[in-house]
């Protein structure tokens, strides 16, 4: 296991296509938000380093995409729209989830991200506002502390601002985590 390293092969996308990528994101989110004035659910992989899309990220994704199935299926929610994107800046899953309780489905989300390989996880929960504006239920409004770093659990945005640890150290431990867990 060790010396091994998943992400060095696939679609290295440029900081151009992830800009633009992160617009068309907000855009889908919040015409999907509008449309349907119900909870988005956007689910997305956190990988670091220039590969964001290959064999193995698909992979993780698609068992990232089963557990959501699962824990949908589970509470009783319905899907009314769902949309898949395998692009080079990575695989997202969009849907509209057909409750009234977005604090639960959040909630459900945290739970699915905090298991060890859900660690790589990106799942956002947005909804629209008395006001018409669309906003992400973040983690701590909820009581949940912030994400906490794959490589030494202090605040994961603090060690990313900062650079705390390179790519190649947490490529390594994300490639450890997905052969731990038989994910590949």
């Amino acid at each position: 296991m060790s010396g091994k390293n998943l992400f060095l092969i696939g679609s290295k996308p440029s900081l151009e296509e992830v800009l633009e990528n992160r617009e068309n994101r907000f855009i889908l989110e919040s015409k999907l938000a509008e449309k349907y004035s119900l909870p988005v659910l956007v689910f997305k992989l956190n990988i670091p380093g220039p590969v964001k899309n290959n064999e193995i990220i698909q992979k993780v994704f698609q068992k990232g995409c089963e557990e959501i199935q699962s824990m949908l299926k589970k509470s009783n929610w319905n899907i009314l729209y769902k949309k898949f994107l395998n692009i080079s800046t990575g695989p997202e899953y969009f849907a509209v989830v057909n409750t009234d309780n977005e604090r639960k489905l959040k909630k459900e989300t945290i739970q699915l991200e905090q298991t060890e390989y859900g660690r790589i996880y990106d799942i956002d929960i947005l909804v629209k506002n008395g006001k018409g504006e669309v906003f992400t239920i973040n983690r701590t409004s909820l009581g949940y502390p912030e994400r906490k770093c794959l490589i030494c659990e202090k605040d994961a945005k603090v060690c990313s601002r900062s650079r705390a640890h390179t790519v190649e150290e947490m490529q390594k431990k994300l490639t450890e985590m997905i052969l731990r867990n038989k994910i590949v």
